[in-house]
Parts: structure tokens; sequence; C-alpha cells
């Protein structure tokens, strides 16, 4: 279960900082790290931090923390962290998963040292492409990540879908009613209407759904009304 955390609160910074502590340490050892920055933050540092935290739990026990920083039109994931005992269970993907699929922002970014491996390769799995590569005065290269909104991606997505199929749609329809103009029987009314209507209604549809409906309405009233 993914739940907000209050991190000015003195027991929830205190489990934070635990898993950070415990995470890091092996992060610090996996990309040969003597000195690594993240260990050295405490807890009066995360209760005074304005970002916010997210934590995974998992039998009432926080399993991982995700904090990010949402003040700019970005997200900024600042950090991931996963207790050591609940490695291997996708628990980091879900935290990732969650925070992308907010509304607040149009991409997220993300950094980590180019020796880190695991999580170089989940954030790809995400969707996360390289940008940058830096050494920063303590020694460890680092690699920036951008990634996209979730929710984002699959409205331009939609929309981009909406608007070609009603292109396909109002093509045919026009075509529909440019037949129905030429083959019309001379004089009548209902096909030289319809004809017309066909040739005009779409430009004035702005989804698929109604443009199908009222085409499908206009191709059909010629069979019941001879006039």
């Amino acid at each position: 279960m993914i739940n907000k955390l209050n991190n000015k609160n003195n027991d929830t910074a205190n489990i934070v900082f635990a898993v950070f502590q415990k995470s890091y340490a092996i992060e610090a050892k996996l990309i040969g790290a003597h000195n690594f920055p993240p260990l050295a933050r405490n807890i009066k540092g995360i209760k005074k931090s304005e970002t916010t935290f997210y934590g995974y739990s998992e039998n009432e026990c926080l399993a991982a923390v995700i904090e990010v920083d949402t003040n700019n039109e970005y997200l900024d994931i600042c950090s991931l962290t996963v207790d050591p005992s609940h490695f291997k269970k996708g628990i980091a993907s879900k935290l990732i998963s969650y925070v992308l699929a907010m509304d607040d922002f149009s991409h997220a970014i993300v950094e980590t040292a180019v020796a880190n491996t695991p999580a170089i390769n989940l954030y790809k799995k995400h969707g996360f492409v390289e940008f940058k590569r830096w050494t920063p005065s303590h020694g460890i290269e680092k690699a920036g990540y951008v990634g996209r909104n979730l929710n984002q991606y699959f409205k331009i997505g939609n929309l981009q879908m909406d608007s070609a199929s009603i292109i396909a749609w109002s093509v045919l329809f026009g075509g529909i009613g440019m037949a129905t103009l030429l083959t019309g029987e001379e004089k009548a009314v209902v096909p030289l209407c319809i004809g017309l209507s066909l040739l005009v209604f779409p430009y004035f549809m702005t989804s698929v759904s109604m443009l199908l409906i009222v085409g499908a309405i206009l191709v059909a009233i010629p069979y019941f009304i001879k006039i």
C-alpha cells in the first residue's frame, strides 16, 4: 500500500531515516563509494525537507520510500530507497509508476550514479532517457534522466488517435455526401440536403463517437424518406 508520509512527524522521520541508512549502505557498496553523501542525511534534515514523501508499506512496516519535489512544472524524483529485506519485490517500480501517474507535471527528472546499473535499468524500464552526465565535487559520476507523465502521455496519445479517426471518417462521409449529390434524382430534396449535410457536418464534430452517430443517421435518412 502506498501512502503519503508526514516527514515533519518525528516518528515518521525516524522510520524514513532507518530505510535510508539501510538502502544507501547497499548502494554505496554497489557503486564502490567510500564517501556517499546520502548516508550523511540525518533525521533533522528529513524533518526540515519541503519535499514530498510517499511510502510503500507491507504488513504495517515501511518497506520503501520515494521522495519527490513538485514545486516546479516538472517532477523531481529526489530519492528512491528500498529496505534491503524487501529487495526484488517490484516495490521500487510500483512507487515510480505511482508518482509518474500524477497530473501536476509534464515530465519527470531523476539523477543517479553512473555505476548504479540496477537503478538505471529500472528508470529506463519506465521510459526515462539519459540527458546529461557530470561529476560533482564528491567525485561520484552521475547521470540525469528524464521521463514523462503517464497521464499526459495517454491523453496526448488519445488526442492524436481521435484526430486521425475524425479525419478518416470525415473523408468517408464526405465521399458518401458527394456520391449522394451526384446520384440523387433530379429535383429530389432529400438527397440534395443529405449530400450537403454529409459534406459539411464533419467540420463541426469534436469527437469520433458523435461524428459516427450523426453520420449514420444522415446516411440512413434517404432510405426512409423519399422526397
